[in-house]
């Protein structure tokens, strides 16, 4: 899944509620398309600055484990308020 933000309130809300939002939405997609969190190998992290970053590797932590390779980076994003954008990839071994 490709170029996910927070949406509504949690657009601008802190880093950690934005990245909780794209993750409810990320579940939504994933199970339209039949798959899982447990299907996501890599997540790229596109972050605002290092308070954003620390709060979003946070919440990736807790929602994918340590299996899961998660790569923050550091971005200026287009859309007005967002902090945290997140791409994943999902495969079945």
């Amino acid at each position: 899944m490709s170029g996910l933000l927070a949406e509504g309130d949690a657009a601008t809300a802190d880093p950690g509620a934005q990245t909780r939002d794209i993750f409810r939405k990320l579940d939504v997609l994933l199970t339209k398309a039949g798959f899982a969190r447990a299907d996501v190998g890599d997540v790229l992290v596109y972050v605002t600055d290092q308070e954003a970053a620390a709060a979003a590797m946070a919440e990736c932590r807790t929602a994918f484990g340590a299996k899961t390779s998660i790569t923050p980076i550091k971005v200026a994003l287009a859309a007005p308020g967002a902090r945290v954008e997140i791409m994943t990839l999902a495969e079945r071994g």
